[in-house]
């Protein structure tokens, strides 16, 4: 009971502040009655009450790990890879006004570079080569205008598979 009352009261607090401190490690913007008004660094910023909005994110370097999935290469070879993407959010504006959610964008686009390099490369090159490199300059180019800076995408898991189908097509009762 009392957790809700302190929380209430501090939400009262915060909503009638005039004043909003921005840690070093974010970033942010000032948002009047619904409309941009202006980027915001680390430090002191104004605000009036009721009308202005601080919408703020970390700025600090981070990773994502990237879920695994199952491709087929070029040459027919069933294979398994997962990654990691090491990131940094550096245009705070872009991204909270262009995204919702930086982690389903940046996991989407990620597996689907992965996806659109691996399918046309036969296994033997994506053995041989360094496709790490390939799939961190597609992401790149992809997520920039939503404010990431991409740093690396390792592949954390890369392995031919053999994949059995449990459910599937069967035949059906009098078809020879």
């Amino acid at each position: 009971m009392l957790d809700r009352l302190y929380s209430l009261l501090a939400d009262i607090y915060l909503s009638l502040a005039f004043w909003y401190v921005i840690p070093f490690y974010q970033g942010g913007i000032l948002v009047r009655l619904g409309l941009f008004k202006r980027s915001l660094s680390p430090g002191l910023h104004w605000k009036i009450p009721g009308i202005d909005e601080v919408l703020t994110t970390d700025n600090q370097v981070d990773t994502l790990e990237l879920r695994p999935q199952s491709l087929t290469t070029a040459d027919g070879k069933t294979i398994v890879v997962s990654g990691i993407v090491k990131y940094q959010i550096c245009d705070t504006t872009a991204f909270l006004l262009l995204l919702g959610n930086k982690n389903s964008v940046l996991q989407d686009v990620s597996v689907g570079a992965i996806k659109d390099i691996i399918t046309n490369k036969s296994w033997s090159c994506i053995q041989e080569f360094n496709i790490e490199r390939d799939i961190c300059q597609q992401i790149r180019a992809e997520v920039n205008k939503y404010g990431f800076k991409i740093y690396k995408v390792t592949l954390a898991n890369l392995a031919e598979v053999t994949t059995y189908r449990l459910i599937g097509n069967l035949p059906s009762e009098g078809v020879e």
